[in-house]
């Protein structure tokens, strides 16, 4: 996915790397070898946020109005009260 990312913003704007801070979260697969290596080999910037901070990442925002506002069914029964 990164991969396809770094081409994207390549092509796009090739400028990204001066302008642009991809920011990601502690999970295992984001600390992978394979990742950071890929990380440090396309240059790319990149803040890891602490862990559990998720007002410390802009996505978590929009997930939360797309689950809360655009797919929230009030009379689905979820298990939770």
């Amino acid at each position: 996915m990164l991969h396809w990312l770094c081409k994207a913003l390549d092509k796009d704007r090739p400028d990204w790397r001066e302008t642009s801070v991809c920011i990601m979260d502690n999970a295992p697969y984001n600390r992978d070898e394979l990742t950071e290596e890929f990380i440090k080999k396309q240059k790319m910037p990149m803040i890891f946020a602490a862990k559990y901070s998720y007002s410390c990442s802009p996505c978590e925002f929009f997930f939360a109005y797309f689950k809360r506002d655009l797919i929230f069914d009030p009379t689905t029964k979820t298990g939770k009260k």
